[in-house]
C-alpha cells in the first residue's frame, strides 16, 4: 500500500537539532557521582529502588489531591533517568521533587 503523502524532515531543522544534541553531549559529565557512581553504584541502585517503591505505594493515596500523582510520576521518571545515565544529580533532583510533592499532598489534606 502506498502512502497518501510523503513527510520528510527539513534538513536545516535536522542539522539544528543534531548540532544542539552534539553540544549537550560534548559538555555532559556525570554529576553527583557519590550518589550513583561506581563506588556506590550497588547501594545507590538499592536506595533508588526503595524510593521508587515508596512512591509507588503512595501514588494511590495521592489521587485524593488532584494532579499530585503527576509529580510522583515525574519523580519516578527522573529516578529512571538517574539509573540509566549513572548520574547522581538526577537522583537528587528526583528526591527533592518527591519531598515537595509529599509536602503539597500533606498541606492539601490538612
Amino acid at each position: 500500500m502506498r502512502a497518501l503523502y510523503e513527510v520528510s524532515p527539513s534538513p536545516k531543522l535536522l542539522s539544528i537539532i543534531f548540532g544542539a544534541i552534539g553540544i549537550v553531549l560534548a559538555q555532559r559529565q556525570p554529576q553527583g557521582v557519590g550518589l550513583s557512581g561506581k563506588a556506590f553504584q550497588r547501594a545507590g541502585t538499592y536506595l533508588v529502588a526503595l524510593f521508587c517503591f515508596l512512591i509507588a505505594l503512595a501514588m494511590p493515596l495521592m489521587e485524593v489531591v488532584p494532579f499530585s500523582a503527576n509529580g510522583a510520576g515525574l519523580a519516578l521518571m527522573m529516578f529512571g533517568l538517574s539509573l540509566m545515565a549513572n548520574d547522581g544529580l538526577w537522583a537528587l533532583l528526583a528526591l527533592i521533587l518527591t519531598g515537595g510533592t509529599v509536602g503539597v499532598v500533606i498541606v492539601a489534606l490538612l
